[in-house]
């Protein structure tokens, strides 16, 4: 089976009614939907990992552990941080961490890798990846493709 042949909740239909209207629907897919990123500088908190030096930030969602790199996204609500940058080239490991997860943040699908899972209500969940090239961006998305993450990977 390819990713293309995942079979994933990718689009949301999304009804506004109104008082003498049946509904308006809106048909958006996880392609056309990228939420605002906000720069390093406005919150710190948003774009995270390996920075423009190639190191890794001080408080940074992404670090060595035994020889491997971790990357590191909070799953509630969104995903946070929405956007990391990670060095390519590394054997790497998908950290998602839950906390009394209950929104559609708690299933995740990585297209791909045609990777799909539904989260612990709360722990860690490992995704072993495959050393990335550089220019190499890996998108994951919520069940209802709501949210999601971006992982930028460079040299």
């Amino acid at each position: 089976m390819t990713a293309k042949a995942v079979v994933l909740p990718l689009a949301i239909f999304l009804v506004a009614a109104s008082a003498g209207a049946a509904g308006v629907y809106a048909y958006l897919t996880a392609r056309d939907f990228r939420p605002p990123i906000i720069a390093a500088n406005d919150l710190g908190t948003q774009v995270s990992g390996v920075s423009a030096a190639g190191d890794f930030a001080a408080a940074s969602n992404v670090y060595m552990e035994d020889g491997t790199q971790i990357i590191e996204i909070q799953a509630k609500g969104n995903y946070t941080p929405a956007l990391t940058r990670a060095k390519a080239g590394l054997p790497s490991i998908l950290r998602l961490v839950t906390k009394d997860t209950f929104d559609c943040t708690s299933i995740v699908a990585i297209p791909s890798m045609g990777y799909q899972a539904r989260l612990p209500l709360s722990g860690a969940t490992d995704i072993p990846l495959a050393a990335q090239a550089a220019g190499t961006t890996l998108v994951g998305i919520c069940g209802m493709a709501m949210f999601r993450f971006d992982i930028e990977f460079s040299a």
